[in-house]
């Protein structure tokens, strides 16, 4: 159902509101309900609390919406507890009014409010008669003082760099205002913006005028790069990058998280199918999506121990003759072993949807595909890649602390370290003072060197040898040609870390329902199909994190698991053609072995580099501390299957751990289990679902 307002010919929209000059109207559309007579329209789908509900005859009475704290459990108690006659006249919808009352007499309000032992943030309330709206009340949400520290003067810039500040220091007043009212917990969010905008103000006065302090992130970099003008140039065009990136990211976030709060009338969303209420339920929940991960991963302090604590641990044993390595006692200095150093509690990602990005993470900002808030509980737009974007900030601050943030040197002098350090143990010579940290950089590096012959993710190199379990002794390549091989792989690496460390955390190892899932989600993206071969080895590559053979095995049991997964979830009539492409590729036994076969073997250090090292139970164990989660042995394929113990409905209940209850339900679907009548109903059910909380 679809509730629409539409303006009088002869009135303005932007007009301050009149009785009589406002129609709503209630229908039924597959699409949206736009005639050719209309006007000026605003429209957003609803939901009935009841999926049976019928299409009301509503011509006069009132229209409530209320913007609860936690709308799914209060739709719970009205569910539970409430009469027919309510129940029959309840809705839902995406926008921060998710509860909507529309009753002919005020009987069903005042059992409304008998049954609900809790106010509002906000509401508004309609009067209508005769389809047209006679009166508007509504109650705004009340405004909590946030401290948000001051932004640092930039008078002195120039003006391109005043004018780009200029645009967050309104950008960044006018979002501090709205979150005041509605969102308290995005506090620590905005202070570290401010706190890292005013740190790209201090450096670009150090660079458009070296005197004074030097500032500490300028201080990380060698002087002589400041004094060239082009280098110099480059560093501000950098910085002025990332204030471009955060302006943009704070105005999606601040037009979607509160377009349709009260008092509705005046705030048109952006997004023209939902211009009525908006999404600000919706986003609420993809920001508890983000907040419930990042929390997770915070638990182990990454950054820390791997630049404070690892430089001064032994190294793993078993890399004595890389590429040839024995990880069988490297789970000895796991992650965990360590203790935390640092006590920081960064602001968590900005999120929004976006139709241009999809689902993709930057250094600010989370985003989630705009068609998954109509169809997130679909197998294409499945709302489950959020995790695989969440990780790859993760594994940034993983793989950046290993090679960037190391020591007290700049990242020119630790290059050059680093190089020499890992010649010197190809060359077999002593290394003094011979780390942890050292270890796992030269694991990585050898990988980067042997890439070059044996190929990777994106590198396809053909097999031209017998294989043998003897790793490939490799010549260490020139300094200019070692780091363009590690920067080409860098993206490859950070794709093998994210698989592995998604389907441990996320799918729990569970490879048929985590192979079946992603590669449904792939086949939503065009270019998938174009560059095939690096999906498959991604795949391959997570599978064979499951096992501890030697690397032929572990590519035979890889391949024969990954063909037995295609099969049984996608048959011919499969609604996925890519399955066809995939299918014919694992089938041909000659391709697998040319194409394939060197690029996963010399992949495998970095998988187990991974799960030996860097996968923390303790995330995985907080990524499931929910009473609702249970598992059941699945012994068709040798997997326990997690369940979450509520069925799709309203409920007084709290869910501590939403990706499991997401994950829950797209099993069923998976497996056909689900039976979805109205896939947006569903999807925004899940919404509200996902951010129920105490």
């Amino acid at each position: 159902m679809w509730i629409k307002i539409n303006y009088k010919q002869e009135e303005f929209e932007y007009e301050i509101f009149k009785p009589n000059a406002i129609s709503v109207s209630l229908e039924s559309s597959l699409t949206v309900p736009i005639k050719e007579s209309d006007k000026s329209v605003r429209l957003s789908r609803v939901f009935p609390l009841l999926a049976d509900t019928p299409i009301p005859n509503f011509d006069s009475g009132k229209i409530y919406f209320f913007d609860f704290t936690n709308p799914f459990r209060i739709l719970g108690i009205l569910k539970m507890s409430s009469s027919d006659k309510l129940q029959q006249e309840l809705y839902f919808s995406n926008g921060l009014c998710s509860i909507i009352l529309i009753s002919a007499d005020s009987k069903s309000y005042e059992e409304l409010n008998s049954l609900i032992n809790e106010e509002p943030n906000s509401y508004e309330i309609w009067s209508v008669k005769n389809k047209f709206i006679q009166k508007v009340d509504f109650k705004t949400p009340k405004a909590q003082k946030i401290d948000v520290p001051a932004i640092s003067e930039y008078e002195m810039l120039s003006q391109v760099e005043r004018v780009t500040l200029d645009e967050f220091a309104v950008s960044i007043k006018i979002l501090s205002s709205k979150i005041e009212i509605h969102d308290i917990y995005n506090q620590a969010t905005l202070s570290s913006l401010v706190t890292e905008v005013n740190e790209f103000i201090a450096e670009l006065k150090y660079l458009s005028k070296p005197v004074g302090e030097i500032p500490d992130s300028i201080i990380e970099r060698d002087l002589k790069f400041i004094e060239s003008p082009l280098e110099n140039q480059i560093m501000k065009q950098q910085i002025l990058d990332r204030l471009i990136q955060i302006n943009s990211t704070i105005s999606y976030v601040s037009t979607q998280s509160y377009s349709g709060a009260v008092p509705i009338l005046e705030r048109r969303s952006l997004l023209r199918r939902n211009s009525l209420l908006g999404i600000g339920a919706t986003i609420r929940s993809l920001n508890r999506l983000v907040k419930y991960i990042e929390d997770a991963t915070s638990l182990i302090d990454f950054e820390g121990i791997i630049t404070k604590l690892m430089p001064k641990a032994t190294d793993l044993k078993g890399t004595e003759r890389l590429p040839t390595y024995d990880c069988s006692k490297w789970a000895i200095q796991n992650i965990e072993s360590f203790e935390r150093i640092n006590n920081r509690n960064d602001g968590h990602k900005l999120a929004y949807f976006s139709s241009r990005l999809g689902f993709r993470e930057t250094e600010y900002s989370i985003t989630a595909a705009v068609n998954s808030i109509t169809s997130g509980l679909s197998l294409e737009w499945s709302l489950m890649t959020i995790t695989h974007e969440m990780l790859h900030s993760h594994v940034r601050l993983i793989l950046n602390s290993v090679f960037y943030g190391s020591e007290e040197n700049t990242a020119e002098t630790n290059f050059d370290a680093f190089y020499h350090r890992y010649l010197s143990k190809m060359l077999d010579e002593n290394v003094p003072e011979y780390s942890l940290i050292d270890s796992i950089r030269n694991i990585i590096l050898s990988y980067c060197c042997n890439s070059s012959h044996c190929g990777s993710l994106t590198n396809e190199m053909r097999y031209e040898s017998s294989y043998t379990d003897d790793g490939i002794r490799v010549d260490v390549p020139p300094q200019t040609d070692f780091w363009n091989l590690f920067r080409n792989e860098y993206r490859n690496l950070n794709e093998i870390f994210v698989h592995v460390l998604d389907l441990h955390y996320f799918y729990g190892g569970r490879t048929t329902k985590y192979i079946p899932l992603i590669w449904c989600s792939w086949s939503a993206v065009p270019h998938i199909n174009a560059d095939i071969r690096q999906y498959i080895l991604r795949s391959l590559l997570a599978i064979a994190s499951k096992y501890d053979n030697n690397p032929y095995e572990r590519w035979l049991l890889s391949v024969e698991k990954f063909k037995e997964i295609v099969e049984n979830n996608f048959p011919e009539n499969t609604d996925f053609p890519i399955a066809a492409k995939l299918k014919e590729v694992l089938n041909d036994d000659d391709l697998l072995k040319n194409s394939y076969f060197l690029a996963f073997k010399n992949s495998l250090i970095i998988v187990d580099l991974v799960m030996k090292v860097f996968y923390s139970q303790t995330i995985r164990a907080k990524l499931l501390e929910d009473e609702y989660i249970s598992f059941e042995r699945d012994d068709e394929h040798d997997e326990e299957e997690l369940v979450y113990k509520m069925s799709n409905d309203f409920y007084d209940l709290k869910i501590d751990c939403p990706i499991p209850y997401l994950f829950n339900s797209m099993i069923k679907i998976l497996n056909n289990k689900y039976g979805i009548e109205d896939l947006e109903r569903a999807t925004s059910f899940h919404f509200l679902a996902m951010n129920s909380k105490t």
